[in-house]
């Protein structure tokens, strides 16, 4: 019951809700908006102490940050998490792409912004490296993951342990087959 209480009271944070942010947290993102509570870069310093957030939830945004940054950006996240708290990172499978792009199974992801004639190659690199007309390419993909590598980098930020989640553990949108969860504690 103390853990419940503990935690039901702590601040929660979502990194990266764009347009459709959870209820029950707080939000940050890149730009402001009316549901947005603090603007920053996700990939940088973030303007919080340390040990701020119990929870910190993050959907389809780590993917966005370029490769070189991940690291250090799961380093600043665990500087805000509570000792105890936990980090859920939601994500692409990029094994999931590879092993449909291999087996031209693609169709079952039914996914083909700008490819009517639903080239495999196309499909998998729009996965992989999805872009849309923003002239910052701030939508662009600039990593991918799988749950061994999530996991190790989740490993080289400092944080204690990792499991993958089921979407039943997703309070958020369901990205279909493609999605990819995982929680790390600090």
């Amino acid at each position: 019951m103390l853990e419940y209480s503990f935690m039901s009271k702590a601040r929660k944070l979502e990194i990266g809700p764009a347009a459709i942010p959870l209820s029950g947290y707080e939000h940050l993102d890149i730009r402001p908006g009316p549901q947005i509570d603090h603007v920053a870069d996700a990939s940088g310093e973030l303007p919080f102490v340390t040990e701020t957030f119990a929870e910190i939830y993050c959907s389809h945004l780590i993917e966005h940050i370029d490769h070189r940054r991940t690291i250090p950006a799961l380093v600043e996240w665990r500087r805000i998490l509570k000792t105890g708290g936990f980090l859920d990172v939601w994500t692409l499978d990029f094994r999931k792409i590879a092993e449909l792009y291999l087996r031209n199974r693609h169709s079952v992801d039914g996914w083909y912004p700008d490819n009517p004639d639903r080239v495999s190659a196309l499909w998998a690199a729009k996965r992989i490296f999805y872009w849309d007309d923003d002239p910052g390419g701030s939508m662009w993909h600039k990593a991918c993951f799988d749950h061994e590598y999530l996991s190790y980098c989740f490993f080289q930020a400092g944080f204690a342990r990792v499991k993958k989640l089921t979407q039943a553990e997703n309070p958020g949108h369901d990205y279909g087959y493609l999605n990819m969860g995982m929680r790390a504690y600090k």
